[in-house]
């Protein structure tokens, strides 16, 4: 199995909230989705301790198909090797992802704002080229960067 988080990187916190987690960034602000691959899991003791489980093989691929005008594909994990592409005659993109560790980062920049809270879509995910199910539970809120009053201080040449 699969997981997905979503962090804001200019907070430096993880969301773990109980359920789905909900991210709220501003206009501008960077962010990252983080994937986990879990073990499956065989055997579990009377407590709930896990006795036996087996890792799924990598690579691990997935692809994330995103509104280019709401999010800006900054960059990922050394450890993730990352194909992006514009689709033609949309506003989409593609950024397939690959990598041989089970946890890894992709980072966003969130250009606008959203209506609702929003996912972030995934598919084609696989372990070594066999299917992995998916557990995409976090949502993402863009809000508009708040106005300001910037006041600067001005140094004047006496002629």
């Amino acid at each position: 199995m699969m997981f997905f988080r979503v962090a804001s990187i200019s907070a430096v916190m993880w969301v773990t909230a109980l359920g789905g987690g909900m991210l709220t960034v501003d206009v501008g602000d960077e962010y990252a989705v983080r994937t986990v691959v879990e073990p499956a899991v065989t055997q579990l003791a009377p407590d709930g301790t896990v006795i036996s489980s087996t890792m799924p093989e990598p690579p691990y691929a997935f692809e994330y198909r995103f509104d280019r005008t709401m999010v800006q594909y900054l960059r990922s994990d050394d450890n993730v090797t990352v194909t992006y592409e514009e689709l033609a005659g949309t506003d989409y993109a593609s950024l397939k992802c690959e990598t041989s560790l089970p946890a890894s980062m992709v980072y966003f920049r969130a250009l606008r704002v959203t209506d609702a809270p929003v996912a972030m879509p995934v598919q084609g995910v696989t372990a070594n080229g066999n299917p992995v199910e998916v557990t995409n539970i976090d949502r993402l809120e863009i809000e508009p960067k708040a106005a300001t009053l910037r006041v600067l201080i001005l140094g004047i040449e006496n002629e």
